[in-house]
């Protein structure tokens, strides 16, 4: 098994970041909802992939990573919070009152139980790795040495948190039920389960694709098993977070880029840009729709391009790719002088 980063890999971040933007930009009509139900496989496959890469890391490694997300998550937060600034100012509207919605006893506390950000709620992926990664530090240092660590009972209490994520999680029409998704989509019931899985795979993803000899094809039908799976639980039964069928799809992506990575090249510089890419899709996509929103409003070009029609979210999730690209190039030319 391939035991480190892979260009694959980052091809698959870069993947979800895409069907994460058809989350927040939908398509109309039914399409727009079956877009919606396919996507469901992108934040758990985050997850899940963060996941894999921290079996048994050391705790430095948890301390680097954990500074990491907490440095783009103040800079997502403080690019929202200004673009919300800079909006109110010009539609002359009070900032004392913009100040005022976000900085508040309720806001915050909200914030802190369910992760819901006032700025830009996708930011809430960013709030629960840290709470993830706070959580890994402090059991692996419970157990001092990385080498010697069983995560047996994390195994076990994401089981139980993923089971409740189940029971409270379904928006059933026909029974009139609905509970708010703030209360079981955050870290203990949805990112820590799939966090957990991603260990699992990498501590038990060779033997699974050996015993059962994974392959391509078996992997295709999984998906394909999956989707179908979700689409009839989506549509039969009610909304959820995460149809079980996108377990299996989960799962199949990911044993296909850890177990069954193809061909090894090095290709060091392309999962970089992809791994920059990726982010920066899934944490400017919101912004990036807001400002076409109004510019397509101002301009009055809504007739060509509407944002309640199919064009708007592929052209959202292009310009940003184009920025992700202009980002990453940047980034990397800047580290690579400093290489030099």
């Amino acid at each position: 098994m391939e035991k480190g980063r892979n260009v694959y890999v980052s091809g698959l971040k870069l993947l979800a970041a895409s069907f994460v933007v058809f989350i927040h930009v939908r398509f109309p009509g039914t399409f727009g909802r079956v877009m919606d139900c396919f996507a469901r496989f992108a934040v758990p496959l985050f997850f899940v992939i963060s996941g894999y890469y921290s079996y048994r890391i050391e705790v430095k490694a948890i301390k680097r990573r954990l500074w990491k997300v907490f440095v783009i998550a103040l800079c997502s937060n403080i690019l929202y919070f200004l673009y919300g600034l800079f909006s109110e100012m010009l539609a002359h509207e009070s900032v004392g009152d913009y100040l005022t919605s976000i900085f508040n006893i309720k806001t915050i506390s909200i914030f802190i139980f369910t992760g819901r950000n006032p700025l830009s709620e996708h930011l809430w992926y960013l709030t629960t790795m840290i709470l993830i990664y706070l959580a890994l530090l402090v059991f692996t240092k419970f157990w001092k040495s990385g080498k010697d660590i069983s995560y047996r009972y994390i195994y076990i209490l994401a089981a139980c948190a993923f089971l409740f994520q189940i029971a409270f999680g379904l928006k059933a029409e026909s029974a009139d039920l609905e509970i708010n998704y703030l209360i079981y989509r955050y870290f203990l019931f949805y990112g820590f389960p799939f966090f957990a899985y991603g260990l699992f795979l990498r501590e038990y993803g060779e033997r699974i694709g050996e015993r059962y000899h994974f392959t391509c094809g078996k992997a295709v039908i999984m998906i394909i098993a999956g989707l179908a799976l979700s689409l009839l639980q989506w549509f039969g039964i009610g909304k959820v977070e995460v149809p079980l069928g996108m377990i299996a799809v989960v799962t199949a992506l990911a044993l296909l880029a850890f177990v069954k990575p193809g061909p090894s090249f090095s290709a060091k510089r392309i999962f970089r840009g992809m791994e920059i890419v990726s982010a920066v899709v899934y944490i400017i996509h919101p912004l990036v729709s807001r400002i076409l929103r109004s510019a397509i409003s101002k301009l009055g070009i809504s007739d060509q391009l509407s944002p309640n029609g199919y064009l708007f979210p592929l052209v959202v999730l292009g310009v940003s790719i184009v920025i992700g690209i202009a980002f990453s190039a940047v980034v990397l030319a800047i580290s690579g002088g400093r290489r030099r």
